[in-house]
C-alpha cells in the first residue's frame, strides 16, 4: 500500500526542519571549525533533508512501489499492534526473524517477499521507531531516517577533514554532493542506514588508528556497528570490514622501521585476512548466499535472472559468465566499469537511467581531470599514503562485487554509493596533494 501525504504531514515535517536547524544554530559555535565553517554544515545538511523529499515524491508519485513501501508498511503493522498489545508487540521487538514462526502473531506472514526476509525484519523493527516519532507519517519518517545517516556521514566527513584540512570544501561533493546517493540513502531504506554507519566507522577508524584516543569507547562502537552491518547487509562484513582492518594494520605496522620486514608482516596478515574472510563466510547459515563456497552459485543466480528479464529498461550484461572463478575474474574489470562509469548515455531509457547516465558521464569526466593533474603523481601518492590505499582498495573492491550482481542500473544506483563515496574521497586528496600538498604527519 502507497503511503499518502496529508497537511499533518507537512506540517509534522516542517516541525521537524524547523527544530533541527534551530538546534544546529544553538550548537553553531561547537559545529563550525577553522577549516569547515557553518555553513558546510548548514549546506550539506539541506543537501540531505533535499535528497529524503525528493525520495519520498519519487517513491509515491513515480516508482509508486518499492522495498521501501514494504520496510514502512510491516513497521506500521508493529506501531498499530503497539496500541493493542503492548506486550505482545515489545516481545516481537526482540524477536530474531528464526523465531517468528513459533509466535502466534506472525507480522511477516502475508508478505510474499522472498529476497533477505531477515534483513527486512530487522530493518522494519529499526523503521518502527522511527515511525513511532512520526505518528505513522512515512514523510517525517523519511525525514528522521535521512538526518540520522547525515549525523553519521558529517562525523565522517569531520574525520577526513582532520585527516587533510585543505580538502573541506571539495570533500563535500563525495558525501553530499553526489545526487543519486542524496536520494537513494536518505529516505526509508537500508542504504540510509548504512551510508550513515559508514560515516561512523570512518569515525571510529580515525580515532583508533591515527588520534589513538578515547580507544575503549572507540572500540565498542566498533563492534555496535559491526552487528548492525552483519545484521543489515553481511556483505558490507565481507568487503568493508576486512579493508578496515586493513587500514588499522597499515597504520599500526608503520612503526616497523625495517622495510623487509614491515612488508612481510603485512603481507602475512593480509593472507590472515583473507583467511579469516574464506573463514566467517563459510561459518553462515547454509541459506545464505555470501557463504564463501555459493558466491559463484549466487552471480550465476543474478546473471539467470539478467536473461529472464532481457526487456527490462534497466538491465544490463557482462557478457555470458561460465560456472568458475576464472571466468568471473575476468569480468572484473568490466563489473568496475559498469559500476562507476555506466549507464552510458546511449544507454538511457528513461528519466532515472538518464540521470544516472549524467552523473556517470560527469564521474568519468571528473576521473580524467584528476588523472591528467596528477599525472604518475597519483600512483605514487596512493601507495605512499595509509589512507588513500584504503579508500581506493575498498571502492574497487565494493565496486567489483556491486557491477558482479546488481544486474540492473536501478539496482546498481543503490548499490553502489560505498564505493562512489570511498573513490571520491580517494581523488579529492590526490587532486590536492598535486597541488603541493603536505601529508598529515
Amino acid at each position: 500500500m502507497i503511503p499518502t501525504i496529508g497537511l499533518l504531514d507537512v506540517c509534522l515535517g516542517i516541525l521537524v526542519l524547523l527544530t533541527t536547524y534551530f538546534i544546529a544554530f544553538r550548537l553553531k559555535d561547537k559545529i563550525s571549525s577553522p577549516t569547515i565553517p557553518f555553513n558546510y554544515f548548514l549546506l550539506s545538511l539541506s543537501s540531505k533533508f533535499i535528497g529524503a523529499i525528493i525520495f519520498v515524491l519519487l517513491s509515491i508519485f513515480y516508482y509508486k512501489s518499492g522495498d521501501t513501501f514494504l520496510y514502512f508498511e510491516i513497521a506500521e503493522e508493529l506501531r498499530n499492534h503497539l496500541f493493542t498489545n503492548f506486550s505482545e508487540t515489545v516481545h516481537l521487538l526482540i524477536t530474531p526473524y528464526d523465531g517468528l514462526e513459533k509466535l502466534a502473531y506472525h507480522p511477516l506472514q502475508v508478505y510474499h517477499y522472498h529476497i533477505e526476509r531477515s534483513t527486512t525484519w530487522v530493518f522494519s523493527r529499526i523503521v518502527f521507531f522511527f515511525n513511532l516519532i512520526s505518528f505513522g507519517s512515512y514523510l517525517v519518517s523519511s525525514l528522521l531516517m535521512g538526518l540520522v545517516s547525515f549525523l553519521g556521514l558529517w562525523l565522517g566527513y569531520k574525520s577526513i577533514n582532520h585527516l587533510y584540512p585543505t580538502t573541506s570544501k571539495l570533500m563535500l561533493i563525495p558525501f553530499f554532493g553526489i545526487p543519486t546517493a542524496l536520494i537513494w540513502s536518505s529516505g526509508i531504506l537500508k542504504d540510509t542506514l548504512l551510508m550513515g554507519i559508514i560515516g561512523w566507522l570512518l569515525f571510529i577508524g580515525v580515532q583508533l588508528f591515527i588520534k589513538k584516543k578515547a580507544m575503549i569507547l572507540s572500540s565498542l562502537s566498533f563492534i555496535v556497528c559491526l552487528l548492525l552491518l552483519i545484521s543489515l547487509k553481511p556483505i558490507l562484513v565481507i568487503t568493508f570490514i576486512p579493508c578496515f582492518i586493513f587500514w588499522g594494520m597499515l597504520h599500526f605496522t608503520s612503526v616497523i622501521k625495517n622495510i623487509n620486514q614491515r612488508f612481510f608482516f603485512r603481507l602475512g596478515f593480509v593472507t590472515l585476512i583473507f583467511t579469516s574472510i574464506v573463514t566467517i563466510s563459510n561459518q553462515l547459515p547454509e541459506t545464505s548466499k555470501y557463504k564463501f563456497d555459493k558466491l559463484t552459485l549466487t552471480l550465476i543466480t543474478y546473471q539467470l535472472d539478467h536473461s529472464r528479464n532481457k526487456g527490462a529498461n534497466t538491465n544490463y550484461s557482462l557478457g555470458a559468465i561460465k560456472y568458475n572463478n576464472l571466468s568471473i575474474a575476468k569480468k572484473i574489470p568490466k563489473a568496475i566499469n559498469v559500476t562507476f562509469f555506466r549507464p552510458y548515455l546511449w544507454e538511457s531509457k528513461n528519466l532515472p537511467s538518464l540521470f544516472a547516465a549524467l552523473e556517470s558521464l560527469a564521474l568519468l569526466l571528473s576521473v580524467i581531470f584528476v588523472l591528467l593533474k596528477t599525472k604518475l603523481s597519483f600512483f605514487k601518492n596512493v601507495f605512499s599514503d595509509k589512507n588513500m590505499l584504503f579508500f581506493f582498495s575498498f571502492a574497487i573492491f565494493y565496486a567489483t562485487i556491486s557491477g558482479l550482481t546488481a544486474y540492473n542500473f536501478g539496482a546498481l544506483s543503490r548499490f553502489k554509493i560505498p564505493a562512489v563515496l570511498f573513490l571520491g574521497i580517494g581523488f579529492v586528496i590526490s587532486l590536492k596533494k598535486g597541488k603541493n600538498y603536505t601529508l598529515f604527519k
